[in-house]
């Protein structure tokens, strides 16, 4: 769980959702980015002391998401890998499942799930499903990302193997990462709401969004040029480019709150 100066309304949910887990043997390793916030220090500080699976590591200074991700795997003890933002969800049963499909499933090196998409005051403000066979996610991926990264469950030495986050990649660092893993290794999401994703109505989520379209291109093409996917699928970067370019900020709002997310 990386983290940067996160509400606490939001970041004592996420570490409780944690906590919660019906599966136990865990540790939660959280990575403070250099919060300057004294409250999110001492949030953090309190959990540490609360629960001996709570394990903080403290970046000297912010050296942004991408990297803070990387300092998460290398010093994570565990097989597997479970992501979680500092102000989503995990729903309980999330890890239990998760590792029960990974172990019944050698040959799988990331699963994701869907996910229910909240508000700020944690009400549910719509439902995003995905493709859940191999085949399916490999078909569809380049012309959208099927993981919501919250959801993602992957297993450690894969994601070393093939040099963790991109960290030229300052946003969409994980659906490059979700491009690379799908084009020579088995991936899957399981058809079952094990998170929640925070959208905040005040748009700063969807700024956010809308400054990732960039990377999230960047990611695609290269995909094309190096992964191995068809030329064909050339042609499934015309959607997102015409979207960036073309399509106004509060039609995309609409398109994905009232048909993407719809409930």
């Amino acid at each position: 769980m990386p983290v940067y100066d996160v509400p606490d309304e939001f970041l004592r949910p996420a570490i409780e959702s944690v906590l919660g887990q019906t599966f136990h043997d865990f540790e939660l390793l959280i990575v403070d980015d250099g919060s300057e916030s004294e409250q999110c220090r001492k949030t953090l500080d309190e959990y540490a002391k609360k629960d001996s699976r709570v394990r903080i590591i403290r970046n000297t200074g912010n050296i942004g998401l991408t990297k803070s991700l990387n300092v998460g795997i290398s010093q994570a003890s565990g097989k597997y890998i479970a992501r979680l933002d500092g102000n989503d969800i995990a729903h309980p049963e999330r890890l239990e499942k998760q590792i029960g499909h990974m172990r019944k499933n050698p040959d799988c090196s990331l699963l994701g799930s869907w996910s229910d998409i909240i508000d700020g005051n944690g009400n549910l403000i719509g439902k995003q499903k995905s493709p859940i066979g191999y085949s399916a996610i490999k078909k569809g991926i380049v012309a959208q990302n099927p993981f919501v990264h919250s959801s993602w469950f992957f297993r450690k030495d894969i994601v070393r193997q093939i040099g963790g986050y991109d960290e030229g990649m300052l946003k969409a660092q994980d659906y490059d990462l979700a491009l690379r893993l799908t084009a020579g290794h088995e991936v899957a999401i399981l058809p079952e709401f094990l998170c929640s994703y925070r959208f905040l109505e005040d748009g700063l989520s969807f700024k956010k969004n809308k400054g990732q379209e960039k990377y999230a291109l960047a990611a695609r093409k290269n995909a094309l040029k190096k992964y191995g996917y068809p030329k064909s699928d050339y042609l499934k970067l015309l959607v997102p480019e015409i979207m960036h370019w073309l399509v106004p900020s509060f039609a995309k709002k609409f398109l994905i709150k009232n048909i993407i997310w719809k409930i």
